[in-house]
């Protein structure tokens, strides 16, 4: 007797559901894309506590007729798509008729619509594959569909589920991508158990993205968004519009980023990559900028057919399109320079007129490598002589300072070797007594899902052990009242960052670092100190050099990137041809 079987068709729906729906975030993405290509001018997205035990997306659309319910929850049925050359120019969303099937094999699934001219709605249920019929049902217009229990039947997959509150921030991603992409569309998103429920998102619609992007992301986003210049193309039906932020305000994460192409959010390798260049290099290496970017070109020249969750897609012209994106943001860009205050302890007040810069017709020579390390009987004690003997040149690229020391030419990373100093400044004071220092006037600050998520988890333990002093003021905004005392002139944005270092790990065991907080101070001390791109006085550079002198190793900054390269007399010697 033969081994291979044909497959039954709920197994076949359930291995289906699988490349569409691997968590609750991804439910309710294939739900709001349906809401958008029903025409909605409103989208309500709640979900329960944790979300995968209820989840709802109602719309005001165009709805579905009665006799239609059955076809709608079965796969590869759709309204979207006739013909094969429909697929050639797709302007829908959705196209492959498979995601009220897909949740629907793995869930439980209710259907509720009533189309603008029907006198009255119906409603269809799906429990884990099995459908039942039609009922009438009392409702206005649109459709509300309703996923309870989902993979309750499937432990297997359950289990790789994430916390509730990463799957929530899943969610919430997934609705802020939508509500800024579609700015237009009114959204909202509630979370809590019915009769309970508390508005989490909420966007007015209209014609300007800014402020859908202020509902979302705050002020802190929307004060300082650079707009793109207003254009219609270049003769090639090309068509670049939006934001991006100054490359100051750059993120450790990409959730600050929204490309979109003919109102797809797409990950698209080619044209992230071409905007992140128009940033360079004045974003540090593995930080991400912010922008927000609508690609309108023709449907043809757009493939999203590629994988099941239709993120990616293939375009014909790509790199004209990146070429297009590349110009757009350099253009909104320029002119923008960061204005950083400075830590005044290491750096004063007053100093004298700027060092002049090394003239760019005549850049130092190339530099043979890092410091070597001294030897690990003492490991950083050499070096820590030689830095304090340095003598500040000049600043190269407002992103090096050149030194000269006793035993050649020093190159110098600003930023790294601030981190450095501010890293072993907040690593004595966690150590030492923690003492709030009152704030004269609070902060107010707007969190993230993921950064709400992690002060719940430090609210009572390592923030007042710290010192920090925070109050919740409603939503995900908080106000801090007291910061550690002697952390200077901390921001706003390193107490964030505290909470995005926990987020990522950042607390865990798994760093260089010995003690549980060392990932965190790191991310603290990269938020604090001085950035590329930011001019230094004379007097700064030296104040500098002095504070990474009196430091245990300043030979990297707290992630491992070298804080200095040195190029030796004999080695310049050897390449100008000098014997001495």
């Amino acid at each position: 007797m033969g081994r291979i079987r044909q497959l039954d068709a709920g197994l076949v729906n359930q291995i289906a559901a699988g490349e569409v729906v691997e968590r609750p975030a991804a439910a309710v993405k294939e739900l709001v894309e349906n809401s958008l290509d029903a025409g909605a001018a409103s989208i309500t997205v709640r979900v329960g506590d944790p979300c995968w035990v209820r989840l709802e997306v109602q719309d005001d659309g165009e709805g579905i007729l009665a006799e239609d319910l059955p076809l709608a929850v079965a796969r590869h049925a759709t309204s979207k798509v006739r013909v094969a050359d429909d697929l050639l120019a797709c302007t829908s969303l959705g196209f492959r008729g498979e995601a009220l099937a897909a949740i629907g094999a793995v869930a439980r699934l209710t259907v509720r619509s009533r189309p603008p001219q029907a006198p009255a709605g119906a409603v269809l249920t799906v429990a884990y594959g099995e459908a039942g019929s039609p009922a009438p049902a009392a409702m206005g217009p649109g459709t509300r569909v309703t996923v309870e229990d989902l993979f309750g039947r499937l432990p297997a997959r359950a289990k790789y589920l994430r916390s509730p509150s990463a799957e929530y921030a899943a969610v919430h991603q997934v609705v802020a991508r939508y509500a800024v992409g579609h700015y237009r569309v009114r959204f909202r998103l509630l979370r809590g158990d019915p009769g309970a429920e508390r508005e989490e998102l909420a966007t007015q619609g209209g014609e300007d993205p800014r402020a859908a992007l202020l509902a979302v992301f705050g002020t802190e986003v929307a004060d300082r968004l650079l707009p793109l210049a207003s254009e219609a193309g270049e003769g090639d039906g090309i068509t670049v519009s939006g934001f991006v932020l100054p490359a100051d305000l750059h993120r450790p994460h990409r959730r600050w980023q929204g490309l979109y192409l003919n109102g797809r959010p797409v990950a698209n390798w080619t044209l992230r990559q071409a905007v992140e260049e128009a940033f360079r290099p004045q974003v540090p290496e593995g930080r991400h900028p912010g922008f927000w970017l609508w690609v309108t070109l023709d449907p043809a020249r757009v493939d999203p057919n590629v994988h099941p969750a239709k993120l990616e897609v293939r375009v014909d012209g790509e790199r004209l399109v990146a070429g297009r994106l590349y110009r757009a943001v350099a253009a909104a860009l320029a002119g923008s320079s960061p204005a950083v205050p400075l830590w005044q302890p290491v750096f004063p007040t007053s100093a004298p007129d700027p060092a002049p810069a090394v003239a760019r017709e005549a850049p130092v020579p190339a530099v043979p490598g890092p410091v070597p390390a001294p030897p690990a009987r003492e490991p950083a004690a050499p070096l820590r002589e030689a830095v304090a003997d340095l003598v500040p040149l000049a600043q190269w690229q407002a992103k090096y300072i050149i030194a000269q020391g006793p035993d050649g030419l020093y190159l110098i990373d600003q930023h790294a070797a601030h981190e450095r100093v501010y890293y072993e400044h907040f690593r004595r004071l966690a150590r030492e007594a923690r003492l709030a220092q009152p704030l004269l006037l609070p902060w107010t600050v707007s969190l993230s899902p993921e950064q709400w998520a992690a002060y719940e988890a430090l609210k009572d333990g390592l923030l007042p052990e710290w010192g920090f002093a925070v109050d919740a003021l409603g939503g995900r905004t908080l106000a801090v009242r007291a910061i550690p005392r002697g952390w200077g002139e901390v921001r706003a944005d390193t107490f964030t960052a505290l909470l995005d270092a926990y987020h990522q790990g950042g607390f865990g065991p798994g760093h260089s670092w010995d003690g549980p907080d060392q990932g965190a101070l790191a991310m603290a001390a990269c938020k604090a100190a001085v950035k590329a791109y930011r001019g230094l006085r004379r007097e700064e550079m030296g104040a500098l050099l002095a504070a990474l002198a009196a430091t245990a190793d300043p030979r990297s900054c707290p992630h491992g990137r070298p804080t200095m390269l040195r190029l030796t007399l004999e080695e310049v010697d050897r390449r100008f041809g000098r014997s001495s």
